[in-house]
């Protein structure tokens, strides 16, 4: 009966184990993600305000 009871508390870790890298898969996603989202907003803000710099050379 122990020998069957450690054999669950192994599975449970397993479980466990897998919900937490998928959670922290999850989670890395979402930072690459929003990371990247920075970035491409930075990208068009930076490439308006130089179109607008030029502009004002121009002028």
């Amino acid at each position: 009966m122990s020998h069957h009871e450690e054999d669950r508390q192994t599975s449970d870790g397993q479980n466990k184990k897998k919900k937490h890298g998928l959670i922290s898969a999850i989670f890395k996603l979402l930072t690459l993600g929003g990371l990247l989202l920075v970035l491409f907003k930075a990208l068009s803000k930076g490439s308006k305000s130089s179109v607008s710099k030029t502009d004002k050379t121009d002028q």
